[in-house]
């Protein structure tokens, strides 16, 4: 990428961010449902929104459990779309408007199920509107903005 690149796409994270945060006002509960890519580089955003303790997080029972075993606590677990036992539903936090954000960052090599509930995510998201977040960067960019303030 070129140094012009760079700075273009530098200014569209930005104006994205403060779009986001224009549409949001306050950030309340947020979901959390991830690759394995992007685990790594959001859970010290994660941790720090926990310990900030000033709304809910939820994370999808991938999220979460790598979330726990890296020592992120009061995570609320969420099912997969596609799982029939589901305890907490993700359709019914979306469609209630219980959630304010959704991070949804697809895998780059995802199997069929999860492409499929990530879909059905940002659809469910995009019908309610819901904001949704589903690029790596732009989510580190955004979160450390919300952790600032």
């Amino acid at each position: 990428m070129t140094s012009s690149e760079k700075e273009t796409d530098k200014k569209r994270k930005a104006l994205a961010v403060e779009k986001l945060k224009n549409q949001l006002g306050k950030v309340g509960n947020i979901l959390f449902s991830v690759s394995d890519e992007a685990k790594t580089a959001l859970r010290p955003m994660v941790h720090a929104l926990v310990l900030k303790n000033n709304r809910q997080i939820f994370a999808t029972v991938g999220t979460g459990t790598y979330l726990g075993k890296e020592g992120v606590d009061n995570i609320i677990i969420v099912s997969k779309l596609s799982d029939k036992k589901q305890v907490l539903s993700i359709e019914q936090l979306i469609k209630e408007q219980q959630l304010s954000l959704i991070v949804n960052i697809p895998s780059l090599t995802s199997n069929n199920s999860e492409t499929t509930d990530g879909q059905k995510i940002r659809q469910l998201a995009q019908a309610t509107k819901t904001a949704i977040i589903t690029e790596v960067d732009l989510a580190v960019w955004f979160l450390t903005d919300l952790l600032s303030s």
